[in-house]
């Protein structure tokens, strides 16, 4: 399966993002986008509750049953926007509007650039970044500053002595006689490379091959 991957599952579940899948088949076909974790809760959830999830919240397909007497909307038909847990047909003017998954997002001022979600305050402060990018003393980078490293699942930069988990999925390609490469061919779905820490897109193999390279620095 991928181990690096920007596309999200957000609001995408059964279909395709933007360069991985959320079909029920991709663990099979091993493309599957990292957050599809997600997906498969989803899909498992609203089987058990039976298929009245439309009846509850007009235009949705999948349900978050997970809150007491609190029903929220994951995924949206696609001719609907997914906003605060609901369906809608557009997204207000101040929001943020994530056209690839049809997402609106609340547009907070909380002045930090590729901020998904802040929190109020005075000033706001950001609580995620926006998918692709690593939270880090406020802000949302695409690379995780020296001696801190990228952490896939969580979305943020880690120091020693934290472990971070830089791939979720199995990738496809190994370091074996690849150390110092990165993903500059098709055939790497992963990389070798020293940054790679930093960017989190190691290959899963990357500390048994490359055993030279200094992780934190």
């Amino acid at each position: 399966m991928k181990a690096f991957t920007v596309g999200s599952c957000k609001n995408k579940c059964g279909g395709v993002a933007q360069d991985c899948s959320c079909r029920n088949d991709c663990i099979l076909q091993g493309n599957c986008c990292s957050d599809y974790s997600e997906c498969e809760a989803l899909f498992k959830s609203n089987q058990n509750k039976g298929k009245d999830c439309a009846s509850k919240i007009p235009n949705c397909e999948l349900c978050d049953y997970s809150f007491f007497n609190k029903i929220s909307c994951k995924q949206c038909n696609q001719n609907s926007f997914l906003r605060n847990g609901e369906c809608v047909n557009s997204c207000f003017p101040s929001d943020f509007q994530m056209e690839t998954n049809k997402i609106c997002i609340k547009n907070q001022d909380c002045r930090v650039d590729n901020c998904a979600e802040c929190v109020d305050g005075n000033p706001a402060v950001c609580k995620h970044c926006h998918n692709g990018f690593y939270m880090f003393n406020n802000q949302c980078l695409s690379v995780c500053p020296n001696k801190y490293r990228a952490d896939r699942i969580s979305w943020v930069c880690l120091e020693a002595p934290v472990f971070a988990w830089y791939w979720i999925f199995p990738s496809r390609s190994t370091c074996f006689n690849n150390c110092g490469k990165g993903m500059n061919n098709r055939e790497m779905d992963c990389s070798c490379a020293e940054d790679c820490f930093r960017l989190g897109n190691c290959c899963q193999d990357i500390e048994d091959h490359c055993v030279n390279y200094v992780f934190w620095r």
